[in-house]
């Protein structure tokens, strides 16, 4: 798989995972709940699917893939934005 198919992969990913989890509301007392276990199902299917490396801890998420690595204090969905937004200047897309 070349690395433009590789972001349209996981571009695809990402927003899918958002989709089922919705916008931020305030009143749905769920929203957290389904952002975690997106977020975790996102995680698995980075590394079964794709090989990636993924580290998580109290200060934030870290991912490898493809030569490119990326981290966000905002946990994974930051940290595949901000992979996608690599990968994508690496390719000449940004």
């Amino acid at each position: 798989m070349t690395r433009a198919e590789l972001i349209i992969q996981i571009e695809a990913a990402l927003k899918a995972a958002r989709d089922r989890v919705g916008p931020h509301d305030w009143n749905d007392k769920t929203w957290h709940d389904r952002r975690r276990t997106e977020g975790q199902a996102l995680v698995e299917r980075l590394r079964t699917e794709f090989g990636a490396n993924v580290r998580e801890d109290w200060n934030g998420a870290r991912l490898s893939l493809a030569g490119i690595s990326s981290s966000s204090t905002s946990g994974v969905e930051g940290a595949v934005g901000n992979w996608i937004a690599a990968a994508c200047r690496k390719e000449g897309q940004a």
